[in-house]
């Protein structure tokens, strides 16, 4: 066994033990000490000991603390620490909300208590790390640096190399995000090959990598974390069971004439495009949506003329989309049910597009409403503090901000305007607004009646009714009249496409 700087042997993190530590850190926050916390802080720790690790936990079931828990053990040098010659921590968020949330939640790290260590934490956000002698001197003093990837990279050079080899842990925040490569973003395929030589310069000055995440790992991820030298661990203690994940879906039908005439129009089209490509590809290998949108994809990467149809057909396809989410931004039966849904506060309502965003809160025109959408710059991240602090009652917000990690525990009410394909996105959608099996909640999605909006949405059901957290707790749930609705017969995903022989 080393030795800590105050003497204390290094020794492996026992979970009875490390949960007594546990209470006497947050004895007096806001946050109560759960035991199943204390013991994945105490596994994911051992763990750490010989190689990178993945943590995967349920949503709201309190990754972050638990990250904090082991961040703490390591900055504060306790019996615990990894590495006591270097206690400093980097902590890499994907988004700045999350960064901010994070921060926020560290707040009793740094709160002067006799009982244990006072932390110092930086928060790598453009208003604090923007003159160069300040950011360095932040670092120099700093236990623990909050940032997303691209500010800390773009500042590395401001950096001096003692405080940087100080780092003994970083830790990433929604690390599965890192790893999707899907042909349908391309830009997510640049950020994996971004977060991959970030691993590789942590490998290379020995700074051991915690990831946290609450999705199941597709294959080819795991094989990715692997290569990464990533051990995954998702430790599982009887306590943790009332905290777990639980949300009634319950599907908004929505009748809309000039929808479904829109939707009629864009399948007929879509029909001919398709017999077209047929006539040049061969196609019946595709027998699921997600093959056939994949091969699509795949041939509107090439040239000639198959390239300019499928290229058609995923217009066609957003075109679609854009009448789902209501992107003219005309009056219509999706928007009156958010009026009608939305007098329970506070309530939350999840978009795709900033145009719809701001014509939600046009009609709301109060006070107490609030916006986040990318355009706004930093702004909206005000407007995510006001809602959270409660000095707004409803916040319309678009999908790519909301979709991971940022938390509306005590929302009552969260919208999704339309179902969406991933059912990994929409497993993170679903559980912003924080059910729990012993508190369920409640999450209406807006469809249209007689489209593919309605088929899209049954079929995504389908797939979140069978997901099982720890292979015997389900996480989601109809109603009985949501049931005998998912129950009706769903066209075949081709007949949207293809015409029929």
């Amino acid at each position: 066994m080393g030795r800590s700087e105050r003497g204390a042997p290094i020794g492996r993190a026992k979970p009875r033990a490390f949960h007594d530590l546990v209470l006497r850190l947050l004895h007096r926050t806001e946050y109560r000490p759960r035991r199943y916390q204390s013991f994945a802080a105490a596994v994911a720790l051992d763990a750490l000991r010989s190689r990178n690790v993945l943590l995967r936990l349920p949503q709201g079931t309190g990754k972050s603390l638990v990250s904090q828990l082991i961040l703490y053990a390591q900055a504060a040098r306790t019996k615990y620490a990894l590495s006591p010659d270097k206690p400093k921590i980097l902590v890499l968020t994907p988004t700045k909300e999350l960064r901010e949330q994070y921060v926020a939640m560290g707040q009793w790290l740094e709160m002067p208590d006799p009982s244990r260590h006072r932390l110092r934490l930086f928060n790598c956000a453009e208003d604090e790390a923007s003159n160069r002698p300040v950011a360095q001197a932040r670092l120099k003093h700093a236990d623990i640096i909050v940032s997303t990837p691209k500010f800390f990279f773009n500042r590395l050079s401001w950096f001096r190399g003692n405080d940087l080899n100080e780092i003994g842990l970083c830790i990433i925040d929604e690390v599965d995000l890192l790893s999707i490569s899907d042909e349908a973003f391309d830009d997510r395929q640049r950020l994996h090959e971004d977060w991959r030589k970030l691993i590789e310069y942590l490998t290379a000055r020995q700074v051991r990598t915690l990831g946290l995440t609450a999705s199941e790992l597709e294959p080819d991820d795991q094989d990715l974390f692997r290569s990464l030298s990533f051990k995954e661990v998702s430790p599982f203690e009887r306590s943790i069971v009332p905290f777990l994940p639980r949300v009634r879906i319950d599907p908004v039908r929505c009748v809309d004439g000039r929808a479904q005439k829109l939707d009629e129009l864009i399948t007929a089209e879509c029909k001919v495009l398709v017999g077209r490509l047929r006539a040049l590809r061969n196609l019946d290998q595709c027998t699921t949506s997600a093959s056939f949108w994949r091969e699509i994809r795949r041939i509107a990467s090439e040239g000639g003329e198959a390239a300019d149809l499928a290229r058609a057909l995923l217009k066609k396809q957003r075109e679609r989309l854009d009448v789902y989410e209501d992107k003219n931004c005309s009056a219509t039966a999706k928007m009156t049910a958010v009026k009608r849904l939305l007098p329970i506060h506070p309530a939350l309502v999840l978009c795709r597009e900033a145009e719809l965003v701001k014509e939600l809160v046009r009609q709301r025109r109060g006070r107490g409403v609030r916006s986040a959408y990318a355009e706004k710059g930093d702004a909206y991240l005000r407007d995510i503090a006001d809602f959270k602090n409660g000095r707004a009652t409803v916040l319309v917000m678009t999908r790519d901000l909301g979709k991971r990690g940022v938390d509306f525990p005590d929302v009552r009410t969260l919208i999704l305007y339309s179902a969406k394909v991933s059912v990994r996105t929409m497993d993170q959608e679903l559980c912003r607004s924080r059910g729990q099996r012993r508190r369920p909640k409640v999450v209406p999605i807006l469809y249209y009646a007689r489209t593919l909006d309605e088929e899209k949405l049954r079929t995504v059901i389908s797939q979140l009714l069978d997901v099982r957290m720890y292979d015997a707790y389900a996480k989601y749930y109809l109603s009985r009249s949501a049931s005998a609705w998912h129950r009706k017969r769903q066209r075949r995903w081709h007949d949207w496409f293809v015409a029929a022989d």
